[in-house]
């Protein structure tokens, strides 16, 4: 049995299950690329199909890729490569909620919206360094990822844990002299004495420390951390807030390993605190590279060289290419060890700019000339101009067909060249003709590869028209294309009438269609008619009326002008048929997917029969189509529902372009931001009261759209809202108490904005009515005195 060595006092934060679905590993923010690496294990024997998973900013619907029995499964990204036998893996999708990162809380929901557990995420365990956050003797702590296995050190490790002694090493490692309003992080360093080289020991140690100064206690903590040979990081953090000497102590108070030696599990040291301000200085800045010219892909790392490092300083760097567009946004370092970047271009050749800025320097740096450095490399380009499409695998079941009726799930791998198009689309046909329905998706970057998954819904095949056989499964895009055959066996029952479902297969067959519909084309130009042609048999022994007619439309719009335009009522003898064409004007019609509705009714029954093709509008070549869609604010919002010191605001923009600019203007000032794509979140200040936050979208120094949000709050809760007028007609309060009443000096008002207040004209009547009592008064008094006068 595995030993527990961690006392509750050192559990990293609490964690509640309800029933039998638990959260056993996170994989999160790893390093390098995120893109399909992250994923959440969970100890289960239920199928968590249709169950929820959530970071708090997005819920993801489970779906089912792999199944087994093992009680483990495995939540990943779309593109995530498992290849795993020996647990139940599901999909959660492109990213699980908006991608996982530090400080995220992990939500599991049943399928009906109940709660199951929920776990913060720990930025101390697994962040950026390819360990995951692990469930593990009743508490998390950091180890080696292990996806759909159980979560331990080495059983041989375990036990050597417990019957070698260790000697830990506990030491000071801050300097003796250190600077005034520094944030230090690495106050001490833990060395495992008996570690032998090529092994690995993973003892977790716990530490309590303080800090004195003239013998009074300024801070005192407890810190954990994971010792292999030795370490210094996360080993407690002070800020120093003035000069003069401090006393820093810390003891090595629990480990994993029996430590033999505790003669040596005690550190002090004296740190002078000093002001270097004052201090002259002349400090330069360069950046050193290994070369020049680099490939495509190829990671590109350089160094921040100061000629002095004596002093705390801070830089800041970032790319751009030769018009100033920045390729790596700024980033803000403390240290002069390798930074790196790995280039990622469309064009053949690129050349950019890596560029840093020395934004501080604790002395009197008498020369500000050489605080900046830039460095020119030319970036070789090896892209592939050519699109391909791969279908990777088709999800059927065991017996490797399909129903009509039925959703199949192809796995698709496209590689966008230099090309313009974007979509791609899935479907089944057999001779030139669809028998599904038309499934379509996007790859946007060129010189991007995706793998995803395409769901396509066959045709409900209800009047047997197809036989069973092997038919043609299609995905185009991109300017390519690749093509599978499946076999297609039976019909869905259930999505057919019991009529239909209950005949046999023959007497279908010998049964005619009431309505065969003809002349339909998939393409149309813009200022081409439809025609189609339409016959009716009425293989019934009386007569009937028939009415017809048909419409153009795409949503909730028709674009042949009225529904019924050409509408015809025909009587038909028994037993015989009628052919009918049906004509559509197409009106204001631009290029794109539309639909086109035939419908028929039969004598005075209420429910009329329907068929729906779809069909696409084109321009002729002759033609010149502008369209430019401008970029505007679609929604201005928060999902904060407690009221903290700060919270999260999210915009997402319409119509996305590059180069925009979100400036946010609130009592706290104004905050500009660079948005990298068309949801962005931005961290803002929040006070109780009425908060007014005004998000204005600029292109080209001009402002093309305005949102404004206004938050109420009283001393724990938020109400938000984006539409102003929605706030003026509801005059809220918040449990019946008004933000007017939460400070003394009146309403607190935030933000540069002024909205005008909305009244109703109910509530105008009202405030108009002691004016009209005044002023009816005056005009009888002025009526008496006339009177009296004659």
């Amino acid at each position: 049995m595995k030993r527990a060595y961690y006392i509750v006092l050192f559990f990293l934060f609490s964690v509640s299950a309800f029933g039998e679905v638990n959260i056993n590993e996170i994989m999160y923010n790893p390093a390098g690329s995120d893109n399909y690496k992250e994923y959440i294990e969970v100890l289960t024997d239920y199928d968590l199909t249709g169950f929820f998973i959530s970071d708090g900013d997005s819920n993801d619907s489970l779906v089912l890729l792999n199944k087994s029995d093992s009680g483990l499964a495995l939540i990943v990204e779309d593109n995530y490569i498992y290849n795993l036998s020996n647990c139940s893996v599901y999909s959660a999708g492109a990213t699980i909620g908006n991608g996982l990162s530090q400080d995220d809380t992990i939500y599991i929901f049943y399928p009906n919206g109940s709660l199951i557990q929920k776990v913060k995420i720990n930025s101390s365990l697994g962040e950026n360094n390819g360990k995951s956050m692990s469930y593990y003797n009743s508490s998390w702590i950091e180890l080696e990822q292990s996806p759909c296995k159980e979560n331990m050190l080495a059983e041989e490790t375990e036990i050597q844990n417990q019957t070698i002694s260790k000697d830990l090493l506990l030491e000071v490692y801050l300097d003796e002299f250190a600077d005034i309003n520094a944030k230090y992080t690495q106050l001490f360093k833990i060395t495992n004495l008996g570690h032998v080289s090529g092994t690995t020991d993973n003892i977790t140690v716990f530490v309590f420390y303080n800090v004195t100064k003239d013998n009074k206690v300024l801070k005192k903590d407890i810190f954990n951390v994971i010792v292999n040979s030795h370490t210094t990081s996360g080993s407690g953090e002070i800020v120093f807030n003035k000069t003069g000497n401090y006393v820093i102590c810390g003891k090595i108070i629990n480990s994993s390993a029996k430590d033999i030696n505790n003669k040596n599990d005690f550190a002090c040291k004296e740190v002078i605190i000093i002001d270097t301000s004052n201090i002259s200085c002349n400090i330069s800045l360069t950046i050193d590279l290994d070369n020049l010219i680099f490939n495509d892909s190829e990671k590109i790392g350089f160094y921040n060289k100061l000629n002095n490092e004596s002093f705390l300083f801070r830089i800041s760097y970032w790319i751009e290419d030769l018009f100033g567009n920045i390729i790596k946004k700024p980033y803000s370092t403390e240290n002069t060890n390798k930074k790196s970047y790995t280039p990622c271009i469309d064009e053949s050749d690129q050349v950019l700019i890596i560029k840093s800025n020395l934004t501080y320097i604790a002395c009197n740096d008498t020369s500000l000339d050489d605080n900046y450095a830039e460095k020119l490399i030319i970036i070789k380009g090896r892209k592939e101009l050519n699109s391909s499409i791969e279908i990777e695998d088709i999800y059927l079941g065991t017996d490797n067909t399909a129903k009509f009726g039925e959703f199949i799930r192809i796995r698709v791998k496209a590689y966008k060249g230099n090309t313009s198009g974007s979509s791609v689309k899935a479907w089944l046909e057999a001779n030139n003709e669809k028998i599904s329905y038309i499934t379509q998706s996007n790859v946007y970057a060129n010189f991007q590869s995706m793998d995803f998954t395409i769901p396509v819904r066959l045709k409900s095949n209800c009047n047997r028209k197809y036989k069973n056989g092997y038919y043609t499964l299609i995905v185009a895009g991109l300017d390519t294309s690749d093509s599978k055959n499946i076999y297609l066996n039976g019909i869905t029952n259930s999505l057919c009438p019991k009529s239909s479902a209950a005949s046999t297969e023959s007497s279908e067959e010998k049964s005619i269609e009431p309505y065969e519909l003809t002349g339909l084309k998939e393409e149309y130009y813009c200022d081409e008619k439809i025609e189609a042609v339409l016959k009716i048999n009425n293989d019934d022994k009386s007569s009937h009326e028939y009415t017809a007619w048909s419409y153009i439309y795409r949503g909730p719009k028709c674009y042949s002008g009225e529904r019924t335009e050409n509408s015809e009522t025909y009587k038909i003898n028994p037993l015989d048929s009628k052919t009918i064409q049906l004509i559509n004007v197409p009106v204001d019609i631009t290029e794109g997917d539309y639909k086109i509705k035939i419908k028929i009714k039969k004598d005075e029954q209420k429910t009329e029969h329907e068929i729906t093709r779809d069909i696409k509008f084109i321009q002729r070549k002759n033609e010149i189509v502008i369209s430019f869609k401008k970029p505007e604010i679609k929604r201005f919002y928060t999902l904060s529902k407690k009221l903290s010191e700060n919270i999260n605001l999210y915009a997402t923009i319409d119509n996305f372009q590059n180069n925009l600019t979100l400036v946010l203007d609130s009592v706290y000032g104004t905050d500009f931001i660079n948005p990298e794509d068309s949801k962005t979140k931005i961290n803002v200040d929040i006070s109780p009261g009425r908060n007014i936050f005004l998000l204005n979208l600029i292109k080209d120094n001009e402002i093309i759209d305005t949102k404004e949000l206004i938050i109420m709050t009283n001393e724990t809760e938020i109400k938000a809202y984006e539409n102003s007028v929605e706030f003026y007609n509801e005059n809220p309060d918040i449990e019946n108490k008004k933000p007017e009443t939460q400070t003394t000096e009146g309403s607190l008002i935030t933000g540069n904005a002024v909205k005008q207040e909305y009244i109703s004209s109910s509530e105008k009547a009202k405030r108009i009515i002691p004016l009209l009592i005044i002023v009816l008064t005056v005009c009888i008094g002025i009526i008496l005195v006339k009177k009296d006068r004659k």
